[in-house]
C-alpha cells in the first residue's frame, strides 16, 4: 500500500493498493500540500486534482499527464519532467528552479509569478501560455513560445537559441 501524505502535517491525503506510484491515475482528489518529493511518478495521470503547494522536488515525472489541475505554488525544484503534458493547468507561483523539462507541453498554462531560473526547458511547447515568469539563466533552446503573454518575464542570461517567439 502506498500513501501520499501532507508535507507538513503528515496527514494521509490518498492511499492506493498499488505497489508504487508509477502509472497510477488519480482523479478529483485534493492533494494540496502533498509530499511527492523524490517520487517516481512516471506515467501518472492526474485529472481535476488540487495539487496546490505540492512538493515535487527532485521527482521524476516522465510521461505524466495533468488535466485540469491546480498546481499553484507547487515546488518542482530539481524535478525531471520528460515527455509530459501539463497543458491548460494553473501553475501560478510554481517553482521550477533547476528543473529539467524536456519535450513537454505547457500549452495555455497560467504561470504568473512562476520561477524557472536556472531550469532547462528544451523543446518545451509553451504556446499561448500566460507566463509572467523569472527565466534568469534558463535554457529555452527550441522552446515554442508562440503567442505567449510574456509581459514582465525576465530572460536575463537565458539561452533562447532556436526558440520560437512569434506573436
Amino acid at each position: 500500500m502506498i500513501e501520499i501524505k501532507h508535507k507538513k502535517s503528515g496527514a494521509v491525503l490518498y492511499q492506493t493498493d498499488a505497489a508504487s506510484l508509477r502509472g497510477i491515475a488519480i482523479s478529483g482528489v485534493d492533494l494540496s500540500g502533498a509530499d511527492l518529493a523524490q517520487a517516481d511518478l512516471s506515467g501518472c495521470r492526474f485529472a481535476s486534482c488540487n495539487l496546490s503547494g505540492a512538493d515535487f522536488q527532485g521527482a521524476t515525472l516522465s510521461g505524466c499527464h495533468f488535466t485540469n489541475c491546480a498546481l499553484r505554488e507547487a515546488d518542482f525544484r530539481d524535478a525531471k519532467i520528460l515527455n509530459s503534458n501539463l497543458s491548460d493547468n494553473v501553475l501560478h507561483l510554481a517553482d521550477f528552479s533547476n528543473a529539467t523539462v524536456d519535450n513537454s507541453q505547457f500549452r495555455h498554462c497560467k504561470m504568473n509569478g512562476a520561477v524557472c531560473a536556472r531550469g532547462s526547458f528544451q523543446r518545451v511547447d509553451f504556446s499561448f501560455a500566460e507566463m509572467h515568469c523569472n527565466f534568469n539563466h534558463a535554457n529555452l533552446q527550441h522552446a515554442n513560445l508562440y503567442g505567449c503573454d510574456l509581459a514582465s518575464s525576465d530572460f536575463t542570461h537565458s539561452d533562447l537559441r532556436s526558440a520560437n517567439m512569434t506573436g
